[in-house]
């Protein structure tokens, strides 16, 4: 599943999420609505056996990326910087190695 395009998520079918593993414990979720508007994006971060999630902005299905619509680039991007921020202790654990960065 390609979720990297506008055009790949337009083939997604809607009313359902679709999820994109940055590491082992964050993930982009995009969520698709209908046909006819622009899926959403979230990011889910499981800690202390909890998974918090974010409502990160729309997807870039029908409108170019700007600061309030998201392609998907932007939104890992947007996900990386949940993860850092004040809900991690440890921000190491949280980031994609070297490994998974080169995949």
């Amino acid at each position: 599943m390609n979720l990297e395009t506008p055009e790949a998520r337009r083939e997604l079918e809607p009313f359902t999420r679709y999820c994109h593993h940055i590491t082992k414990q964050l993930a982009l979720i995009y969520h698709k609505n209908t046909f006819s508007r622009a899926g959403i994006w979230s990011a889910r971060l499981r800690q202390d056996r909890k998974y918090k999630i974010i409502s990160l902005g729309k997807a870039d299905d029908f409108a170019p990326a700007s600061e309030f619509v998201l392609n998907f680039e932007h939104a890992v991007a947007q996900a990386k910087k949940f993860a850092a921020r004040k809900y991690v202790t440890d921000v190491s654990a949280y980031l994609p190695t070297k490994e998974e960065e080169a995949s």
